[in-house]
């Protein structure tokens, strides 16, 4: 049985180039990111770097070590170590012995990390208001449950 051809729309402003799952999700992103990054810089986080937000946002309330931080955000514990002593120089975490193992560090946020963590929360949050006032309440709860639907389809695929 043949299968049936996908018929493609060109989303409005992308010039020539046709409807691609792939290129329409990558766009959202850069224009997300390129928002966030310029709302932070208003707000004083102008070192701040998009590249960081998946070790931020994996670092539990009363600290994370570099393994538990690295599996969270599915990368290697090399590229997380890099990325740390950044966080670290930029004052946004703070690194102590563990408790329990001494094989180990601590990761932890420190103030300004905390209040980073808080500015971008709030700023994603008006965000997503926006978002519902431009499509309807309705309309975007059904974007967010089907993007949460495709995520987890994603996440079965990889673990076979």
């Amino acid at each position: 049985m043949a299968t049936e051809k996908k018929e493609f729309i060109k989303p409005i402003g992308c010039g020539p180039y046709p409807y691609n799952f792939g290129k329409l999700i990558r766009m959202l992103r850069v224009s997300f990111d390129n928002w966030a990054l310029a709302r932070l810089a208003e707000k004083g986080y102008g070192d701040f770097k998009m590249g960081y937000m998946p070790f931020l946002m994996n670092i539990g309330p009363e600290g994370s070590t570099n393994k538990e931080i690295a599996e969270r955000a599915r990368v290697t514990k090399q590229a997380m170590s890099k990325v740390i002593r950044e966080l670290e120089d930029l004052g946004y975490i703070k690194i102590e012995p563990h408790c329990t193992d001494k094989r180990c560090q601590l990761i932890m946020l420190k103030p300004r990390g905390e209040e980073l963590i808080d500015n971008i929360q709030n700023c994603v949050a008006s965000l997503m208001d926006e978002h519902e006032a431009l499509v309807g309440k309705q309309d975007y709860k059904q974007f967010m449950e089907t993007l949460n639907k495709l995520h987890q389809f994603h996440m079965e695929l990889e673990k076979k």
